[in-house]
């Protein structure tokens, strides 16, 4: 028991490093755009190289689970963190930055997926909400907390003291999780076949490369078509592969579960709506109001605490009234996303400010509430597989949500003259997606029981 709990608690605190590690260079962006020579759109790369190899390497989990040990697995994530960490610190070149960014997002890749697998299978079913309302917390805290410490410290030192400060936890955490990590997963037969990571691979990148390509051509455009359907292309290919594989790459089957189905569709729109809400807001305040970074910022982080602390409420909430709970959760996030479509260039700071805070408190009661209601559909032999298929399509609807909703304000605004127009359709299709996420919900829960609970279930209680 003892050992479960340290295990528990060292994947969630190597799980909150990662993604602290995600949020602290952003803040360093103007710093690093002066050092290297590059421009706005280049310097996104340490961000836009990261999620993209995060959810590159996430399909592939379900197969690293079923073929080696925890421990190991924790242990390989944690060497290519510190390997990118150093190579930070070291990097002489953007470029260099660039990959460095890309080693570190390779640990994040197989660590992120693996500690809710971890959390699902400690906890029984009946607390899975709690389990994933305290993934939630860490999830939300980092994103936080994270930008105000890195603009503090470029204030005071240089950036590549935000490498240092991930460096000296990440090696207490490495002599933590040899020591003390308990072996809780069962390796099994897998196979890792390299077509389909191909595939999966050209799939991710084609997709996100062809939305963003919509800034530069029109949507007819054959280059644009080409390459989105070359994505879209690839993960058919990819999904008819796995099924016909004896030992899949990824086990895409977790979908025959109906009720595991939808609430993933919900969960990726919840997702997608998530960042490109963080992307918009201190867009519109900035570029339609005329207000400051430092007060967008402002407007921000209420609501991002109110996630944060939500998230962990809301899965104890979960466990007690089931799935009701999640229903509750999307009257906030609807009533928000429509006051998004209606605000004015002469909105004010506090209404645009609690606006968020009422899309924020429906996004921690509907996004984690909802993974846990979605995996306990799942047996426990296939829920390393469950859980790779929700946060490699959590990674990549953040990825493309921002791809695709700014691009619709730049099609939209023809000219900074009309870009109020451009921010205003962006928050109308949030809200279709809205309700859209809300139907997938709905439908998610015929034929089944409050809490979703699944008769094929293993797991152990903390």
């Amino acid at each position: 028991m003892k050992q479960q709990k340290w295990t528990v608690w060292t994947v969630v605190s190597i799980n909150f490093l990662f993604l602290l590690n995600q949020f602290l260079l952003i803040t360093a962006f103007p710093t690093i755009m002066q050092e290297f020579q590059v421009n706005a759109t280049e310097v996104q790369w340490l961000t836009t190289a990261f999620l993209l190899t995060a959810a590159i390497m996430i399909p592939i989990n379900g197969y690293f689970v079923d073929r080696f040990t925890l421990r190991f697995l924790v242990l390989v994530s944690l060497a290519c963190f510190l390997v990118g960490t150093v190579a930070g610190i070291l990097a002489p070149s953007f470029l260099l930055l660039v990959v460095a960014r890309i080693i570190q997002a390779i640990g994040a890749g197989i660590m992120l997926p693996l500690a809710q697998t971890v959390l699902l299978l400690v906890y029984s079913s009946e607390k899975r909400g709690q389990a994933m309302g305290i993934l939630g917390l860490v999830m939300n805290v980092a994103p936080a907390i994270g930008p105000a410490m890195s603009g503090l410290i470029i204030d005071l030192w240089d950036w590549r003291i935000l490498f240092w400060m991930i460096l000296l936890p990440l090696v207490g955490l490495i002599v933590i999780t040899y020591l003390f990590i308990q072996n809780i997963t069962e390796t099994k037969a897998a196979q890792f076949d390299v077509f389909s990571f191909i595939l999966s691979s050209i799939g991710f990148v084609a997709f996100l490369l062809g939305v963003s390509m919509i800034n530069m051509y029109p949507f007819e455009d054959l280059r644009v078509i080409g390459t989105i359907g070359l994505g879209a292309g690839a993960f058919v290919w990819f999904g008819y592969r796995q099924l016909r594989l004896s030992i899949p790459l990824l086990n895409i089957k977790v979908f025959a579960y109906g009720p595991f189905l939808f609430a993933t569709l919900s969960i990726f729109l919840i997702s997608l709506l998530l960042l490109s809400a963080e992307t918009l807001i201190p867009l519109f305040a900035q570029s339609v109001q005329g207000l400051s970074a430092f007060t967008s910022g402002m407007i921000l982080m209420p609501g991002t605490f109110l996630l944060a602390l939500f998230s962990w409420i809301s899965g104890l909430l979960y466990d007690r009234y089931g799935r009701k709970v999640i229903g509750v959760g999307f009257v906030p996030l609807l009533i928000s996303v429509v006051m998004f479509s209606l605000f004015q260039p002469t909105t004010s700071f506090l209404t645009v400010t609690v606006a968020f805070m009422f899309f924020m408190l429906g996004i921690s009661i509907t996004m984690m509430p909802q993974v846990a209601f979605a995996m306990n559909h799942l047996p426990a032999s296939i829920m390393p597989h469950g859980t790779a298929v929700i946060n490699a399509l959590r990674q990549f609807a953040m990825a493309i949500g921002v791809t695709a909703l700014t691009t619709i304000v730049t099609v939209s605004s023809q000219g900074q003259d009309h870009l109020y127009e451009g921010t205003r359709n962006a928050f109308l299709t949030m809200a279709v997606l809205g309700v859209i996420s809300l139907a997938f919900f709905v439908v998610s829960n015929k034929g089944n029981n409050k809490r979703g609970t699944s008769k094929n279930r293993q797991s152990h209680d903390v």
